[in-house]
């Protein structure tokens, strides 16, 4: 047993000290942090949610490997390969992860991919990652989603209300309120009501 803590705080160690070195490196190199990321594009669940447990543990190791976890995390939010239905576990793992971290320096990729989803509806949150990342972030989110909720896309309109339902608070409910008077979308009100509902209980 004291072995393996001692492999295990040895291999963090390691992890801590490669992760402040890797400023600029493209995803493809072969550091440990390169990999865990590399493995979210992974088929496998089990591989996909390992490797984000151990990227949470290692961005609670220091403010520097948070930073560098949340940069290289933000950018598969990004990135053209996560279009491609094999990719659907990074997008929904990396927009997981940045939500657990409270990861406020993504929150404007999370608004413009609010409609992002596996092409799964329903009226639960787990198809729509960006959302729930959104929620778990909270109120310094609320006025980027407030901005989506002007959008011309109907599903960002209603995403953008999930959201400010699930994270509540004052200036969401107004925000809520606000259009409430002018949304037109059945769908969009629909979820406004509901993100009202929330919102004031």
């Amino acid at each position: 047993m004291k072995v393996l803590v001692m492999s295990t705080i040895s291999w963090f160690l390691f992890w801590a000290c490669a992760c402040s070195a890797t400023e600029g490196i493209s995803p493809s190199e072969s550091t440990p942090l390169a990999q865990e990321v590399e493995a979210l594009y992974s088929a496998n669940f089990s591989r996909v949610a390992e490797a984000s447990s151990r990227l949470i543990a290692s961005a609670r190791l220091s403010s520097e490997n948070r930073d560098e976890i949340v940069r290289r995390l933000t950018m598969v939010l990004d990135d053209p390969r996560t279009e491609q239905t094999r990719y659907f576990n990074a997008w929904y793992a990396s927009a997981e992860t940045l939500g657990d971290l409270g990861a406020v320096e993504a929150i404007n990729v999370l608004v413009r991919h609010l409609n992002y989803t596996n092409g799964v509806a329903g009226l639960t949150l787990s198809h729509v990652p960006a959302v729930k990342a959104l929620i778990k972030i909270g109120k310094p989110a609320v006025s980027a989603v407030g901005v989506a909720l002007s959008d011309s896309r109907a599903s960002i309109r209603a995403n953008a209300a999930r959201a400010l339902g699930g994270i509540g608070g004052e200036e969401a409910v107004a925000i809520l309120e606000r259009a409430s008077k002018t949304e037109k979308d059945k769908t969009v009100r629909f979820y406004i009501e509901k993100g009202l509902e929330q919102s004031i209980r």
